[in-house]
């Protein structure tokens, strides 16, 4: 990732920037040491149990890879229906490979969000790389940042189908950065590398509806860039729009089949969906209230829990003023690039980010509707801090630098501030992974939007002779058992059984619904859920059984 040519700077193969950059390379190693531990660890159970979401697309992937159906029987959708209003596909189409190949298994559901987190860790750092200079080491704290900060974790251990557009964003921007780049070399890009920025933009689209609206606006104020800094080439232009408008055609014919109310197509083995509520409407006119709600999920955090964690803010407090310092010193480096006609790499990041910032002023917003946003905030972050560094060093122009005497003990402290601020991040990133691991759960279960597994409590019931044929009732929604079991989507005759928060049934098996106590039933909760209706059971004198996440309550036959 980081052994590609940048501006200014000879090109390096691998062994050329190890050995040029020994100890930068090593500190990257470290970093991807604690990136993959931080990912991986106990992925399965942080955070614990399934998020709605998350649940939803694990089961269309496992219905593609037994089937080639989604839930409700369409074949291969480009866009999922999942619990009415839509889900974008790509997540359930690279879990439904992996589950192809290896079989269902949580670990499995949750690892294309653990790759992509390391996806936004190369391509982030290597962009920063790329905009700042390799001499420097903005690239490692690049890497550093997305390393430990909160919303980084959180967003790379489970499957949320849109935060897939954090990673995909980070690649489609640092490949654009590499191929423009080269506008200050001697040589052009090579043409192919346009046609593969285009591809990459194309599947950002396949991430998030929301990229619908955010990818045409940057590209809108890309176009104007390149115009106005010179470094506009139609055949450039042609080859990645090419590419990216085959792959967003399908989506056009998706959003004009629920917009006009026309019937569902095929293209071949993908079905155009039609949804059975459309959330075009969502959109409205910026708003104050909406701009500082957005700021909010931005810079601090959410009150939903899968998003931020209490007490930590998204990119930690310290953050803050680095990054408006940061922010600031990006638009002034767009208008001097205007101004002087000169293009600067680092404004595609900061076009990016002013897209999204355009879009999510006019909806209602939450962490997870801006997560593309959260590279583009640490490369501001890292700009910030280079812009203090350089102040505190007597290299920019201004008030403090032509007073030698005064540049001297800047200069002097400016180690001893570079240590405060990353023990101040190390300090803050060991509070958060401690809480994290140890506490989070027992302080936020059960946790809004999210279930529990609870096939296994089925399938003992099922299994055990003095249970099987019993009415069963289950607090959880059938989509909980759909996912564990692997129960066929043509096993499934009402399509409202895919509901979330609707009674429904599966023959004798009974979801989000609880009646009145019945001795020939049995009954399971997960964990924490219907506390007096569980001690109602016990003192009825039904025995308990305990699986992973649940339990199942039933009378024994001598009773």
């Amino acid at each position: 990732m980081f052994f590609m040519s940048t501006s200014g700077i000879s090109h390096l193969t691998k062994e050329n920037y190890i050995q040029k950059y020994p100890l930068k390379t090593g500190l990257y190693l470290l970093l991807l040491a604690v990136l993959l531990f931080t990912r991986f660890f106990r992925l399965t159970d942080l955070p614990y149990g399934y998020n709605l979401d998350e649940a939803g697309a694990g089961y269309d992937a496992l219905c593609l890879a037994g089937w080639g159906v989604d839930r409700y029987l369409k074949s291969w959708p480009l866009y999922l229906t999942n619990y009415g209003s839509g889900q974008s596909s790509l997540y359930a189409f690279l879990c439904a490979g992996l589950f192809r190949i290896f079989g269902y298994h949580k670990f499995l559901l949750r690892l294309p969000a653990a790759l992509f987190g390391i996806l936004t860790f190369v391509c982030g750092a290597d962009a920063a790389e790329r905009c700042f200079g390799r001499e420097g080491y903005h690239g490692l704290i690049t890497g550093f940042l997305i390393v430990i900060c909160p919303y980084f974790v959180l967003a790379s251990r489970f499957a949320y189908d849109c935060n897939l557009m954090l990673g995909m964003s980070a690649l489609f921007l640092d490949l654009l950065i590499r191929a423009w780049n080269r506008a200050k070399e001697a040589d052009r890009s090579p043409l192919l590398c346009f046609p593969v920025i285009g591809l990459i933009g194309g599947l950002v689209l396949y991430t998030y509806a929301l990229s619908y609206v955010i990818l045409p606006l940057f590209l809108l104020f890309l176009l104007l860039y390149s115009l106005a800094a010179k470094r506009f080439s139609l055949r450039e232009w042609l080859l990645m729009g090419f590419v990216l408008l085959a792959l967003a055609l399908p989506l056009v014919w998706i959003q004009l089949t629920n917009l006009l109310d026309l019937p569902e197509a095929r293209l071949g083995i993908f079905t155009l969906t039609k949804l059975a509520r459309y959330r075009g409407s969502e959109l409205g006119a910026p708003s104050l209230p909406k701009v500082g709600a957005m700021l909010r999920h931005l810079l601090i955090g959410d009150d939903l829990l899968f998003d931020s964690v209490p007490g930590f803010a998204n990119l930690y407090l310290i953050s803050l003023p680095f990054l408006i310092a940061g922010f600031l010193r990006e638009v002034m480096r767009l208008a001097r690039s205007v101004r002087r006609r000169s293009f600067a790499p680092h404004c595609i990041v900061l076009l990016w980010l002013l897209s999204i910032l355009l879009f999510e002023s006019c909806i209602e917003t939450h962490t997870y509707t801006l997560n593309s946003a959260f590279f583009p905030l640490v490369f501001l972050t890292v700009s910030g801090l280079d812009g203090l560094q350089r102040l505190l060093r007597g290299d920019l122009a201004g008030p403090f630098t032509k007073a030698a005497e005064l540049t001297k003990y800047t200069r002097l402290a400016l180690p001893f501030f570079a240590a405060g601020i990353l023990v101040w991040y190390l300090t803050s990133s060991a509070r958060f992974f401690l809480y994290y691991e140890r506490d989070f759960t027992r302080d936020t279960y059960p946790q809004m939007y999210f279930g529990y597994e609870v096939a296994d409590a089925f399938a003992f019931a099922a299994h055990s002779p003095s249970l099987a044929g019993r009415q069963v009732y289950c607090s959880e929604p059938a989509i909980y058992y759909l996912l564990g079991s692997g129960t066929s989507p043509f096993a499934v005759e009402d399509p409202s059984t895919f509901g979330y928060h609707s009674s429904s049934h599966l023959g004798n098996y009974h979801f989000v619904s609880v009646p009145d106590i019945d001795p020939q039933a049995c009954y399971i909760f997960a964990y924490g859920s219907y506390a007096d209706y569980v001690e109602d059971l016990k003192e009825a004198g039904f025995a308990e059984q305990r699986f992973s996440e649940a339990a199942l309550y039933y009378l024994p036959e001598e009773q």
